[in-house]
Parts: C-alpha cells; sequence; structure tokens
C-alpha cells in the first residue's frame, strides 16, 4: 500500500479513520481547481467528480480489503452524488443501490431524510457494507441523519459503513468521523472551513446545480 499518496487521521479507537488523499497527487491536483471554479460547465463538473471519486474508490478498496469481497451497496446523497455513483458502481463487484435525498432548512440543522425505492436494509454482516456518496460534506449534518437512521435499524453493530466525499470541511470531518457506525470516510480534497451560513469555505457553488443546472419551480 502506498502511503504517501494519502494521510491517516484517527482521534480516537471510538473514532473512525479519516482518510485524505495528498494534494500533489496530480489527478487531485489539476482537478480541485475546477471543481472550485464557479464558472465549471456541467459536462466538466461531470467529469471531475467522475475523476475524483475512482481515486477515492481506490484508496478506499487499498485500505479496506473487504470492500471488494462483500457484497455492496452504495447510496448517493442526492442529487450532487449521482456522479459520484456512476463512477463508483463500475469499481465495486455487482452493487446495489439505494437512494436518499437530505433537506435541511438553514435554521435547522438536522437533515429530513428521504429515501427513495429501496430503504436500506439492517446493517449485518451477511447484507455486506453500505457506502455513503456525498459529493460536498460542510456540517455534516445530513450524513449524521442517515446514519442515525441507520443506527435505529441495526443497533451498534460492528461498523459497516465508509464515506466517500470529494471535497469536505474539517468540522464535517470530525462530526461523521464520530459517528459509532462510521468505520472509515475517505475524502478527495479538505475544504478550510464552514462559514456562519454552514457552507464550506471556498464555496464551490451549489454542486447540484453545476451538474444538473437549476431546479425550475413550479
Amino acid at each position: 500500500m502506498d502511503t504517501s499518496t494519502f494521510s491517516v487521521e484517527k482521534n480516537s479507537e471510538n473514532h473512525a479513520s479519516i482518510v485524505t488523499l495528498s494534494p500533489s497527487i496530480s489527478t487531485i491536483k489539476s482537478l480541485l481547481p475546477v471543481f472550485l471554479d464557479r464558472s465549471t460547465d456541467e459536462a466538466s463538473m461531470h467529469d471531475v467528480v467522475g475523476s475524483m471519486t475512482v481515486e477515492v474508490v481506490r484508496v478506499a478498496k487499498e485500505r479496506n480489503e473487504q470492500l471488494g469481497k462483500v457484497p455492496v451497496t452504495l447510496v448517493p446523497i442526492l442529487r450532487g452524488a449521482l456522479p459520484m455513483y456512476v463512477a463508483a458502481s463500475g469499481l465495486f463487484e455487482s452493487p446495489s443501490c439505494g437512494l436518499v435525498r437530505g433537506i435541511r432548512a438553514k435554521e435547522n440543522t438536522d437533515a429530513q431524510i428521504e429515501w427513495l425505492g429501496r430503504r436500506p436494509y439492517p446493517l449485518i454482516p451477511q447484507h455486506g457494507h453500505i457506502v455513503l456518496l456525498d459529493t460536498v460534506i460542510a456540517t455534516g449534518g445530513t450524513i449524521l441523519s442517515i446514519c442515525n437512521e441507520l443506527l435505529g435499524l441495526s443497533g451498534p453493530r460492528e461498523r459497516y459503513i465508509t464515506v466517500l466525499s470529494c471535497y469536505v470541511s474539517p468540522i464535517g470531518l470530525r462530526a461523521v468521523a464520530e459517528h459509532p457506525l462510521i468505520r472509515e470516510v475517505v475524502v478527495a480534497a479538505r475544504a478550510e472551513s464552514v462559514d456562519e451560513n454552514g457552507y464550506v469555505v471556498p464555496y464551490p457553488g451549489d454542486v447540484g446545480d453545476k451538474l444538473f443546472g437549476k431546479a425550475v419551480s413550479s
């Protein structure tokens, strides 16, 4: 395992490992400015998110060989993580998929979770490993709400959740790594901070809008 391509942080035995790809990796070095550029067009943004996802999946599988041996359910957080799912689905052996959307009012830190289609099953070994995909993690509120629902289904079993993301704030990383169900968090790049409104700094703009255009109000 080439550890020169990533760094690992673990605050305690009760916290998940945080794995950050090295900014010197040529792929990340070239893609991050495009990811952060608010003028990046839709096609380029899809390519960038897909390429970042390939890198984080590669490292996640190097770190946890079981990801290549057990059934995996990929859970992209809509809508920004759909290109992550497209890229990641070809890197696992016959993965299944669960779709989830997090809705959070600005004045409320708790995200309302909506499962689209099949809700993920309880986290038991024969059902494999859940991989949560989220393009940007600011405060971690949506990830935590999803994990709390899964915790309610499964109880405090052995960890079977890996979180993969393109861009994460330090606050979001710490919050997510402390959840008892999460085994590891693998990120392509770290933001500097979050602002008073809960947006990552530097802010890449609304990733969903950059990928799919602005939603039309009915």
